[in-house]
């Protein structure tokens, strides 16, 4: 079982699961759980980190049950949880990321993060092309906390906050 989403909505998941925390550099440091320090970019740019193969491992080898959470709960933490779903069903990934979608329309998966964790599950692109096929989520102003049982469905915990205000 994964939980994924925004930090905000954190409260609302089982307390047992192993907690990775993506956060942005300068945030507060986490009391618990597993620290993930990246900015949300696809690609490196000077003055912003990026996520690379060390922080990768780190995520890829915590237990389920895991909550994953990011600020919005819409990059970083759906694509993390993407990752735990293929470690944990090799070969499923197309299905997977379908499911994804299905649970969280406004799920856009950190490219480079799936770039990453393709690499290190050997996935051969599987993982990237798959996430390409689902497309960009739904324009929204946070996630929803999602349960999610890989190959099986989950639930909304928490509902997601509305379409990002016309500027």
């Amino acid at each position: 079982m994964i939980v994924f989403g925004p930090e905000s909505a954190a409260g609302a998941a089982p307390s047992t699961a192993c907690w990775l925390r993506a956060r942005s550099p300068g945030g507060p440091v986490p009391a618990q759980g597993v620290d993930l320090v990246f900015n949300d970019i696809a690609e490196s740019r000077p003055g912003l980190v990026a996520p690379d193969a060390a922080l990768i491992a780190r995520a890829l080898a915590a237990p389920l049950p895991a909550l994953v959470t990011c600020f919005a709960g819409v990059s970083r933490s759906t694509a993390l949880a993407y990752a735990l779903a293929c470690r944990a069903r090799p070969g499923a990934g197309q299905a997977l990321a379908e499911e994804l979608r299905a649970l969280a329309p406004w799920a856009t998966p950190n490219p480079l993060v799936v770039a990453l964790a393709d690499a290190a599950l050997g996935a051969g692109g599987a993982m990237i092309a798959a996430i390409a096929s689902i497309g960009r989520g739904a324009e929204i102003a946070r996630g929803g906390l999602v349960l999610w049982r890989p190959g099986k469905g989950g639930d909304v915990l928490v509902e997601a906050l509305g379409p990002l205000p016309q500027v």
